[in-house]
């Protein structure tokens, strides 16, 4: 996606169009990728639990790798039991009390179209928390298998609930070659190569390159030049307004940078606001951006100086804010810039993001706004060159969790 303006004037360069519909999100029945025992394979009638009959017949859940035809042995069965029509649309049912070990989809599962998530396992429903390799809705690409990499401008590799994004937009929107390349080494770890040094692209540092992990979708509405990465969440649990928030974090581990050219670069933490929902909204610019910065280069520009301070699990600065950001681009948004009070080229640490949306909502920002989307990325401009890696970044909203996975 289009990512950070932090200091640099953001222009976001044209992505994938927009396909979003206002569906509900796909069903996948209780158990529905639980081997030979799975309840309501293939529309197979399987007794489940308490011997009620679940995906009965033709009007079975849309999963065509769900369990080939179900069994009396069934462990936890739905009690509650539901027909789901065709491409989902089921009601969601209730699990026993042993559960099943897959809530969303088992290994190299993928989940129907329309309809409601059920889940499975103590008879919670877990949306995404179960088969390590089931796919979000919407989304066609497994998770990554280690080792990766990628050269390719614009692609990503999916970890799980989140996405490795190859974001080049700066250099793409200014014509230039600079290379960029996302990867997964074999021990799982995660990050990008970049040159923006041997090859300079100029744009007086108003167009930096932004490779990053995201977890969400865009705020920019039906805004398609905006747009640089899918136009769907990666993950279950975002978008969400603010008001429904009740605890929000996100935990990053062994997070580096390693320079071989020091200019122009900074890492950060990063969040995304918009009115309307993102998925179905008629928006055509995002209301607002924050970013965390964890560390920078010595020529990052001083703006406003520190305006205030913000304790978020760490101690950072309010080093810049903008009501009409970026300068001279005709679609504009609200910018806030925090600066950690001890700055470094490794991060690991936990961002209280509920302390962060506390913040904004005390400076006036709605709590009615949709967070579209969490990133912790790198901006990158001329002058700078080198490697970022990282180990693990869990996002936790609501007490839910969803960690980086690889394969």
């Amino acid at each position: 996606m289009r990512n950070n303006t932090s200091y640099w004037t953001f222009a976001v360069a044209a992505g994938v169009t927009l396909a979003c519909s206002s569906g509900s999100t796909p069903t996948d029945s209780a158990g529905a990728m639980n081997g030979s025992s799975g309840a309501g394979g293939n529309g197979s009638v399987a007794t489940a639990g308490t011997g009620t009959l679940a995906g009965a017949g033709t009007t079975s859940v849309n999963n065509p790798l769900a369990g080939s035809s179900g069994a009396a042995t069934n462990t936890g069965g739905a009690t509650g039991n539901a027909t789901a029509g065709a491409g989902g649309n089921s009601v969601s049912t209730t699990a026993g009390s042993a559960g099943l070990p897959s809530t969303i989809a088992g290994s190299g599962g993928m989940l129907g179209t329309g309809g409601t998530i059920s889940g499975g396992g103590s008879g919670g429903v877990a949306a995404g928390g179960g088969g390590s390799s089931g796919m979000v809705p919407g989304e066609t690409k497994p998770t990554v298998t280690a080792p990766a990499s990628s050269k390719t401008p614009s692609d990503y590799f999916v970890l799980g609930e989140a996405r490795l994004l190859n974001n080049n937009w700066g250099a793409q929107s200014l014509g230039c070659q600079a290379p960029y390349e996302i990867f997964v080494n074999a021990d799982k770890s995660f990050g990008w190569k970049w040159d923006r040094n041997t090859t300079k692209c100029g744009g007086d540092k108003s167009k930096p390159d932004y490779p990053e992990v995201e977890f969400g979708m865009h705020p920019f509405g039906v805004s398609t030049q905006l747009i640089t990465s899918p136009d769907y969440s990666s993950t279950t649990i975002l978008p969400i307004q603010i008001k429904d928030v009740t605890s929000a974090s996100v935990k990053i581990e062994g997070l580096s940078i390693a320079t071989t050219s020091d200019a122009a670069w900074n890492m950060n933490f990063e969040m995304w606001f918009c009115e309307q929902h993102p998925a179905t909204g008629t928006h055509t610019t995002a209301y607002g951006e924050t970013m965390n910065w964890f560390g920078w280069s010595s020529d990052q520009y001083n703006w406003n100086g520190v305006l205030g301070s913000l304790e978020a699990g760490q101690s950072y600065d309010l080093f810049h804010t903008d009501d009409h950001w970026p300068a001279g681009q005709a679609q504009q948004w609200k910018y806030r810039q925090y600066r950690l009070k001890n700055p470094g080229k490794q991060f690991n640490g936990t961002v209280d993001v509920k302390k962060i949306l506390a913040a904004l909502t005390g400076q006036g920002w709605p709590s009615s706004l949709w967070i579209a989307r969490f990133e912790v990325g790198t901006e990158l401009d001329d002058g700078s060159a080198g490697t970022v890696t990282m180990k693990k970044i869990t996002f936790e909203v609501n007490g839910q969790q969803r960690a980086t996975e690889v394969r």
